[in-house]
């Protein structure tokens, strides 16, 4: 999908990629234990991005129809 630029470059799609799976990084089998709580901070890393997206998302709507052709 990223080669036909339906979700955008390919460099801003392994950014993307890259981002989200480094908030997995901590997880190992040593330290399961600590699970539960890297899955609270994830669940909170998660509604970060979700809330800076859809801000993203609300200011790009708020431009003029012709300006979003750029």
């Amino acid at each position: 999908m990223a080669n036909t630029k339906v979700y955008g470059s390919l460099d801003k799609v392994k950014r993307e990629i890259t981002d989200f799976l480094s908030l997995y990084a901590d997880y190992s089998i040593e330290n399961h234990k600590s699970w539960p709580a890297l899955d609270k901070q994830i669940e909170e890393d998660l509604e970060e991005m979700n809330r800076a997206e859809r801000i993203s998302y609300i200011e790009k709507q708020k431009k003029p129809w012709w300006k979003k052709l750029w």
